[in-house]
């Protein structure tokens, strides 16, 4: 049997460090702060996503990292990562999914990845010391059947 993309998983380190100077918002960090500090994002839970940005960006891909799938059905309409990923999938694809994935209200990977000439394009959902939610199990296949791939990176300090 053919393995799902989020069953395979993608390991990117970072130096050990940068933990510290992410969470002080040390300028010395490596890393992107993650805009609007609010919620679980001024706890610094952010990092490992902002570890596979860079790790992607670095790669010569484009990263978004704000956009709405399941998760706040209000305000996805006026949100500027929604409208691109309708520009890039057309919009009829990407309500398909919304209307297949109902009642689901969550479960949005992280991170969507692409190539400036969306030569490649695929969805990141960032892990470190946790799991995959029963949200994205059922999410996931979904994505790959109407969109594109969704890949797991697993974040490590080396």
């Amino acid at each position: 049997m053919k393995k799902d993309h989020w069953q395979k998983e993608i390991t990117v380190t970072y130096p050990r460090e940068q933990r510290d100077l992410y969470k002080h918002d040390d300028p010395c960090c490596i890393y992107e702060q993650w805009p609007g500090r609010v919620g679980i994002h001024k706890a610094g839970r952010n990092f490992p996503a902002m570890v596979a940005k860079k790790h992607f960006m670095d790669k010569g891909y484009s990263v978004l990292k704000q956009y709405f799938l399941m998760r706040c059905p209000r305000q996805r309409e006026y949100n500027e990562g929604f409208a691109m990923l309708c520009k890039i999938f057309g919009e009829p694809a990407v309500r398909q999914l919304i209307k297949n994935a109902l009642p689901l209200k969550g479960g949005d990977p992280d991170l969507f990845v692409y190539k400036p000439d969306l030569t490649e394009k695929f969805f990141v959902e960032v892990k470190e010391n946790d799991e995959l939610t029963s949200n994205q199990l059922q999410l996931f296949p979904l994505i790959v059947k109407h969109l594109c791939p969704v890949y797991v990176v697993r974040v490590k300090p080396q």
